[in-house]
């Protein structure tokens, strides 16, 4: 029999089982059924058996949990996404599942409860959530990690659900503690989602000592969570802000990643974290921790004249793209400091064209002198590299009608680039120059 043959005659067995009957054996011969669909190497077919079982609702639900066990996936992803689905239908199911002595039906009936795949809409309702919410808050107490682990991370889609945010960061505060590397990593998880959208400052304050406390976890995948639940927080004060900053030194490179995300959300680099970062930016023998520094410091806003002599010292870093951040990052320091303008006329004679791009573009925004830059930028248009002609694009749209030289280039640029999107910068750029205002 062929594929599609054996598919028509697998859910045709189905709809027989489910509505017609066949004895004694039917429970057994639709889960075995159920199986077999599941199981199936085709993604379409599990698929189309997902929505044939949710169109059964109550009928095929005790099927679908006892599934749970199932070892193997896909199957046991298909069924969770199942379950999910049908919601309200499968809730007494799924909540008596919880209480199974089966650790993977517990497991993942919590996983079904609190699904987080933003690809698919929970079926469940505020009203509904706010019956599930004590039972997943129940598990995260459970004997096994694996339960436990499910149950953290299925808390933050039925805390946003039941409107009960508070609720759940106060659970997930005491797992921090869990003794067990993937609860701790999940928990973290959880709390970023939470934290985007809980308002309750007070209760956003209490999980800030338990997160410094993650920062020194033996685990960097731990470390790494809890710097991206800081970057969802605000303010976390000045002792946390320095134990954040420390962590700038961590042995991981993910985890510093993290470090320099967070605080560049926080917006600690203009204060607790400046001097950290200068001496990075000095100092680091490690090209990725320099390029870090700078581009934290440029996140910072209109800068001051305090951070120049860093910057400045950047402007000579062996690595491009270092270069190139201190280049712009100048830029924003205000005033706008003529001083650097010698050091800047010197990267534009003989840098790289990347570099001469973005470097006229400060020096724009700090002399207004369009004959210094206008022809650089012109080269940039006909550059092989297409984000060296997006950048010279737009700048001189930016530069507006000082940059009426490089109209012809744009128009040719807006007509004959191969990208689309550069095609459309330099259309809105010709539209800049040609302004009046």
């Amino acid at each position: 029999m062929n594929r599609p043959m054996v598919k028509t005659a697998l859910f045709l067995a189905l709809f027989f089982l489910t509505f017609l009957g066949c004895g004694r054996n039917n429970d057994e011969n639709l889960s075995s059924l159920v199986q077999e669909l599941l199981l199936n190497k085709e993604e379409k077919i599990r698929n189309e058996a997902v929505d044939k079982i949710v169109n059964l609702k109550q009928k095929g639900i005790p099927v679908l949990v006892a599934s749970l066990k199932e070892k193997k996936d896909p199957a046991r992803s298909t069924t969770l996404i199942a379950l999910n689905r049908l919601g309200k239908h499968a809730i007494k199911d799924l909540l008596k599942g919880i209480e199974s002595p089966e650790p993977r039906i517990r497991a993942g009936v919590l996983v079904a409860l609190g699904w987080p795949d933003a690809l698919f809409v929970r079926g469940f309702t505020p009203e509904e959530d706010k019956l599930i919410l004590p039972q997943i808050i129940k598990a995260l107490r459970d004997e096994d990690p694996t339960v436990r682990s499910a149950a953290a991370e299925a808390l933050a889609s039925v805390s946003v659900g039941s409107k009960n945010l508070t609720e759940g960061t106060t659970a997930l505060k005491g797992v921090l503690e869990d003794s067990n590397v993937e609860v701790r990593i999940r928990a973290c998880r959880s709390l970023r989602a939470i934290c985007k959208e809980l308002r309750d400052d007070e209760a956003l304050k209490t999980i800030v000592r338990p997160l410094v406390n993650l920062l020194h976890d033996k685990d960097a995948s731990v470390r790494s969570a809890a710097l991206q639940v800081f970057q969802e927080i605000g303010e976390i004060g000045e002792q946390a802000a320095q134990d954040l900053v420390r962590a700038l030194t961590d042995d991981d490179s993910k985890v510093q990643t993290q470090a320099y995300f967070a605080i560049r959300k926080l917006g600690l680099a203009r204060k607790t974290a400046f001097p950290f970062l200068v001496k990075m930016l000095v100092d680091a023998k490690d090209e990725s921790h320099r390029y870090q520094a700078v581009w934290t410091l440029s996140a910072v806003g209109p800068l001051n004249k305090e951070m120049l002599p860093a910057l400045i010292f950047a402007l000579r870093d062996e690595s491009e793209r270092i270069r190139k951040a201190a280049a712009y990052t100048i830029g924003e320091v205000e005033p706008k400091p003529k001083e650097a303008s010698v050091v800047l006329e010197k990267v534009l004679r003989e840098g790289e064209l990347g570099t001469q791009i973005t470097v006229s573009w400060t020096l724009w925004r700090i002399n207004q002198e369009p004959r210094q830059v206008i022809p650089v930028l012109m080269k940039g248009l006909r550059s092989k590299d297409a984000q060296v002609r997006e950048s010279a694009a737009g700048w001189l749209g930016d530069i507006g009608p000082a940059a009426k030289d490089a109209v012809r280039e744009l128009t040719q640029v807006s007509e004959n680039d191969v990208d689309e999107n550069i095609r459309a910068i330099a259309s809105t750029s010709l539209q800049k120059i040609k302004s009046k205002k």
